[in-house]
């Protein structure tokens, strides 16, 4: 049988490892968020020795200008602005 979870984080190893044996989960799969809210789900399908498959972001449109934290987002607006407002 397939279920789906759906919660909101943050998330707890200890958490993590009840939900997991709870629904008796035999495979995680996840997406790559690229931070460490999946860390605690890691954990523990590590220490329950399940196998784990990441789903990786597909790469970003040609030429379309990407950041990868908060101030790159900053610094690519005030470019923007700068380039707008001369």
């Amino acid at each position: 049988m397939t279920e789906t979870v759906l919660a909101r984080g943050p998330f707890t190893v200890d958490g993590e490892l009840d939900l997991m044996r709870t629904h008796r989960i035999d495979v995680l799969v996840t997406k790559d968020s690229g931070g460490p809210a999946t860390a605690a789900k890691l954990t523990a399908a590590r220490s329950l020795g399940l196998p784990v498959v990441v789903v990786r972001r597909p790469p970003g449109p040609a030429g379309v200008p990407a950041a990868e934290d908060v101030p790159g987002v900053l610094a690519l607006l005030s470019r923007a602005a700068a380039d707008r407002c001369p």
